[in-house]
């Protein structure tokens, strides 16, 4: 269609009435079949506008005036020129929404698999550094010291090390519950095996994190509770080592096919082991002297 109103007489309209080509059905460079075609387009633009004259139509040497239908096409071109704007207009707003849904669902997807990969790399490293909370625990109760690590140093890392893990136990923590797909409620952290989600393991992963609290509220309390409440309870922390251990392994899942997942927890399994029976067996002096009062010799 022509975009210009000047154009639209001389080139959209046809020939004009009373020409030889007019009677003859346009035999211009375009066919007689495009110049019907740009003779409606004119008529129905001259209708709707109203820049058009009464057109004759020649007939066996007859004129014959079209005024009396050009109400009717008018309307007909109006009605015409609406729908086509509300197809557009529909065919644009669907245009937009599809993008935007197809994008929000991609971010819900991206979050949720983001979310996935934070609760399963804190829970690995937090794993790690209860890992190495438990050896330097070990090695503090045992005055395993040398006089590079003298055992103020390894106190003190000790303490930093368990405070480390507190945050990424906090963060897997966070990453899980947030998760949509496993549907995992702030309380079933705490409270064991009432989660809906494999309610097996993430009961493990509970029960190991109550532990955890009772080792350190116990730990800020210890001037208050006594040192014999204190061990007894720090105690608890050997079983709580092998439920978050367990609690790893049950719900990694398809992740166990990866090699180095498994090598991961063996690499946090055997210094725990190692640090165990080096405790069990090691033996200082000044604990001897205690147990000997103790048992009255």
């Amino acid at each position: 269609m022509c975009s210009d109103e000047r154009f639209a007489l001389a080139d959209c309209d046809g020939p004009r009435a009373g020409s030889a080509s007019g009677s003859l059905g346009h035999t211009g460079d375009r066919g007689s079949r495009h110049g019907g075609i740009d003779r409606a387009r004119g008529a129905a633009r001259d209708s709707a506008t109203g820049l058009g004259r009464p057109r004759r139509h020649y007939k066996w040497g007859k004129a014959r005036n079209h005024d009396d239908a050009q109400p009717q096409r008018a309307r007909d071109a109006v009605a015409a020129q609406a729908s086509l704007r509300c197809t557009l207009a529909a065919g644009r707003a669907a245009e937009g929404r599809t993008p935007k849904c197809k994008q929000s669902r991609q971010l819900g997807c991206i979050m949720t698999q983001a979310l996935w990969f934070l609760s399963r790399a804190t829970g690995l490293v937090s794993l790690l550094l209860l890992t190495a909370t438990v050896v330097l625990g070990a090695m503090t109760t045992s005055r395993m010291a040398t006089t590079h690590w003298p055992r103020f140093a390894l106190a003190a890392l000790h303490r930093n090390v368990s405070m480390l893990a507190v945050v990424f136990l906090g963060i897997h923590i966070a990453g899980a519950v947030i998760d949509p797909y496993a549907s995992i409620a702030w309380v079933d952290a705490i409270i064991p095996f009432t989660s809906a989600y494999q309610p097996l393991w993430t009961g493990l992963g509970a029960l190991a994190v109550d532990l955890l609290i009772a080792v350190g509220v116990s730990s800020l309390l210890r001037t208050h509770i006594g040192a014999r409440a204190w061990r007894a309870i720090h105690w608890s922390a050997y079983a709580m080592f092998p439920t978050a251990v367990a609690h790893g392994l049950g719900i990694s899942g398809a992740d166990l096919r990866l090699g180095w997942v498994p090598a991961w927890f063996g690499c946090c399994i055997l210094p725990v082991i190692a640090a165990l029976w080096l405790r069990l067996r090691s033996s200082h002096p000044d604990t001897r002297a205690r147990a000997a009062r103790a048992n009255g010799w």
